[in-house]
């Protein structure tokens, strides 16, 4: 496991990772809103949609919303998919 700025990368997120980065196929970096890219960064660094909202300053049920889209948006079926997403496509950064 690595620990980096608050957050753990498990072996399962690190697999997912290095077969991305070795798929010949590039991804098309898909133009997430802003506000996206704001709950995106939130999940990935642990917040629940409770604290994401307090943070935000909006409903439990916007964060909800918005993170159900991003997930849609970005064919991600869990946290796992979404991180290596979040990562591949550097809306988060993994340097220490």
């Amino acid at each position: 496991t690595t620990y980096s700025k608050g957050g753990y990368i498990d072996n399962e997120v690190a697999l997912i990772l290095a077969a991305e980065l070795n798929n010949s196929g590039s991804k098309e970096k898909l133009d997430l809103t802003e506000h996206q890219i704001e709950v995106l960064k939130l999940i990935c660094n642990g917040h629940t949609n409770k604290s994401a909202s307090e943070i935000l300053n909006v409903s439990v049920a916007g964060i909800k919303y918005h993170r159900a889209n991003i997930m849609e948006r970005t064919s991600s079926r869990n946290l796992q998919d979404l991180m290596a997403f979040a990562i591949l496509n550097k809306y988060i950064d993994t340097k220490p």
